[in-house]
């Protein structure tokens, strides 16, 4: 007579679902995030670079290039529409487009800044997961980050011939450092709910 068969109850272990490799996942998310750290950094030095670089150009180099930027508009304008802007009238033109020319380029130079430090800021660990809505603190960093920048830019502008350090320039710069991180902040939004 043999034996019984022997039945293989299952045990706890058995019956536990397949691990998934969650520290493989977790070291790649990490490295990936430390990347993009390194990239955001170095992207917002470099650009940190080229506002200096600007701003050490003399007064008539400054002025020079605005008024060329102007002239390249009007240029497109009048081949858009026909009209023609000649002598005095396209000096008066140019002269006129100079200042908005500036401060918007001002403007345009702090909301990348901003938007690369609040970037930046977004590889730490403590606000790479928060919600959207969560995220004032580090976009007030980054808004306060590029001001700060634009006044020690302002003040390297009273050493410069011809240049001249304004408090009203460093609104100007905070305002587009403004506009940057709520324009960065609008798209995140947008992204994170279309990856829902």
């Amino acid at each position: 007579m043999g034996r019984p068969a022997l039945r293989m109850q299952p045990t706890a272990r058995s019956m536990r679902a397949p691990t998934r490799p969650t520290g493989r996942i977790c070291s790649m998310a990490l490295s990936r995030r430390r990347a993009l750290r390194w990239v955001t950094g170095a992207a917002a030095i470099a650009w940190m670079m080229v506002i200096f670089s600007a701003s050490a150009q003399t007064g008539s180099d400054s002025g020079g290039m605005s008024r060329t930027v102007a002239d390249g508009l009007l240029s497109a304008w009048s081949a858009l529409t026909g009209s023609t802007f000649e002598g005095a009238a396209r000096d008066a033109a140019i002269e006129a487009l100079q200042l908005p020319i500036r401060k918007g380029a001002h403007m345009a130079e702090y909301a990348l800044l901003a938007v690369l430090a609040f970037a930046h800021l977004l590889t730490y660990r403590r606000w790479a997961r928060m919600e959207v809505a969560a995220l004032g603190k580090p976009a007030a960093l980054a808004w306060a980050f590029a001001t700060l920048y634009a006044a020690t830019d302002e003040f390297h502008q009273l050493f410069v011939p011809a240049r001249a350090g304004m408090v009203t320039d460093v609104l100007v710069d905070s305002a587009g450092a403004l506009v940057g991180v709520l324009l960065a902040w609008l798209v995140l939004r947008v992204l994170r709910r279309r990856s829902r």
